[in-house]
Formats: C-alpha cells, structure tokens, sequence
C-alpha cells in the first residue's frame, strides 16, 4: 500500500542497502544470459519452421532479443509503453485468419523462453530478500516476509536452499497477456496470495503502480457511522469505508481487492484505537499537572513511544513493516 522507492534506498533482510542501480545489476546478472540463451533457441526454432506465419514470430522474437536488457529493466513507464504496442499487435494478428490459430501458442514459447517459472523457484528468492518488503504492497493487510538472510550472512553466499518466501509476485501487467513482461523488474510486486488472485489479469493505471505510487496516497479509511462507537449496542453496526478520491483506477482497484470487505472484519481495533485515545489523554494529563506543579519537563520521547505503542503508529520509513499501519494511521486521525 505504501510505495517502494528503490531511489531512496532499500534496507534488504541482509542489512545492506541498496538502490535502484544495486537492483538492476542484480537482475541482469542473474537472468539475462538465460533467458537470451532460451530465446535464442526459440528464434533457432522459428526460422527451421515452415509457415508464413513462423516468419512473423521470428522477426518478433529478434526483436525481443535485440532490446532484451531495455525489456528486462524498463521502468513502469516504459513497460506501459511496449505493453500498448504488444496489445496492438495481438489485435493485428487476430484480424489475420492465417496467424490467428497461432497466437495462443507462440505466447507460450513466449512464456517459457522467459522462464519465470522456474526463477520463482530459485533466484526471485533472493529478490524478495533484496527487497525485504513485509507486507503486502496492494492491501497492507497480510505479511510477506523473506526468511534466510540477516546481518551475518550477506545474499552473496547465501544457499538458495535456506531461503523462504512467504510471498507471491504479481504481474502488474499480467504474464499470460504479457508473457515478453514477465521477468521484467519493475513488474514484478511483492504480493500476498490474496491480492494477487483478486487483481489476477486486471488492467491497471500506472496511477495505482506500487513503484508509481502507493494506494496510501490516495485512499483513506474511514467510519460510516460514528455513533457505534459509543453505543455498545450499535457495535454490530460499525462499518469500514474507504475513501478512494477522484481517480478512477484507485477505485477499480479497491473495488476487484474487495478492501473494503477485508477491513470491515476489523472492528475490534477499531475500538481498541478508541480506548487507545482517553488512554493517551489520561497520561498526557497526568504529565501536564507533573510538569506544572512539579516543574517535570514533558517528555516527548517517551510520549512518542506511548503513541507508537497505543496506536501502531510508525515513522514513514516503516509503514510497509507491519500489517494495518495505514487504516490505523487513518482511523485515530478520525478519533
């Protein structure tokens, strides 16, 4: 929900911090020559194949291998751009009764050429310690942690085999529409199941792009009706709405995410935010008269502390550490 900003710098599970251009060598190394070498073999293939059509998916393929590290590492931005040329070209193709047949099938070789199956099996567990992301980017809901790596042992000797991900990446352009994007970087968004199987092929503005912007930028959690907070016998009554302003891709999203649906079952922190606040203004009290009739100066580190322990509250730098930190965030703004 929060966006992952590589230009300010990412604290991976290892320590270490690294940067967009950190994350770009990264991938290069791990994955280019492979999946060169697999669509090397696919164009191998296309050009032994008789078929007008074999020649159309041949000269696709040299064109994939010819802009294949632009492919790899294209920002959001640019992945929006060959995604628009890709679907135009698809649309072309299935206006041509002669590769229409096709079409089904080379998007799979596609897709194997660019092996994402076999890499979410094995080094895009290293990325996920790399990025260290630990809840869900979409929802905020759900933890997706990366297990196997701390200060002591650097990525770079780290055994694959010792590694556990709890997490999923979703395709912000979906791979089976895509399948040229699918090992694309800025592509793949640490996910939770849920998330992922709800957004599923969905098309999305760059506006709600978890590296564009992060959906706690535009949306706000809120209460339907106030009242129930003070009547226990309205507690059952207590609803969850979410605020998703003008843009109309935020609202889709949400709308497919099914968030409110997912936040309405959190009532019970709801009223414990409640609490929460005549708790905080009890302590905030009692330093006041210290302060005055003592000469006790206020202690704002210890207040912070109280804040972040009553409230959930976290610095910007963390709010992607814990589950909830932006409806909480939003509900005691409301109280």
């Amino acid at each position: 929900m929060y966006r992952l900003d590589f230009d300010k710098g990412i604290l991976g599970a290892d320590g270490k911090i690294r940067y967009r251009l950190d994350f770009e060598d990264f991938f290069k190394a791990a994955f280019f020559d492979e999946i060169e070498a697999k669509l090397t073999v696919l164009h191998t293939d296309m050009h032994a194949k008789p078929g007008p059509y074999y020649r159309v998916f041949e000269k696709v393929v040299e064109e994939i291998l010819n802009n294949l590290e632009s492919l790899l590492l294209a920002s959001p931005y640019s992945l929006n751009r060959v995604a628009k040329l890709w679907t135009a070209l698809i649309v072309s193709w299935k206006s041509q009764p002669v590769i229409k047949p096709h079409i089904k099938e080379f998007k799979e070789d596609l897709s194997k050429a660019f092996r994402y199956a076999k890499f979410r099996k094995s080094e895009l567990n290293r990325l996920a310690l790399m990025l260290n992301v630990k809840t869900c980017l979409y929802c905020n809901q759900q933890y997706t942690v990366a297990f196997g790596a701390s200060p002591d042992s650097p990525l770079e000797g780290l055994k694959l085999k010792n590694v556990t991900a709890f997490l999923q990446f979703d395709h912000f352009f979906d791979k089976s529409t895509y399948p040229l994007l699918s090992m694309s970087l800025y592509n793949l968004v640490p996910s939770c199941g849920v998330c992922n199987q709800k957004k599923s092929t969905k098309g999305y503005d760059l506006s709600v792009h978890p590296y564009v912007r992060g959906l706690s930028e535009t949306i706000f959690f809120r209460i339907k009706d106030r009242s129930a907070l003070t009547n226990p016998r309205a507690y059952d009554n207590l609803e969850i709405e979410i605020d998703t302003g003008t843009d109309p891709d935020v609202g889709m999203l949400v709308k497919d995410l099914k968030l409110e649906q997912r936040y309405g079952r959190f009532r019970d922190i709801v009223m414990q935010l409640e609490c929460a606040k005549y708790v905080e203004r009890y302590y905030s009290d009692l330093e006041a008269e210290l302060t005055t009739g003592m000469g006790i100066a206020g202690d704002t580190v210890r207040r912070k502390e109280l804040r972040r322990y009553l409230r959930g509250f976290r610095e910007e730098s963390e709010m992607n550490d814990e589950p909830l930190t932006k409806f909480r965030r939003d509900i005691s703004i409301l109280l």
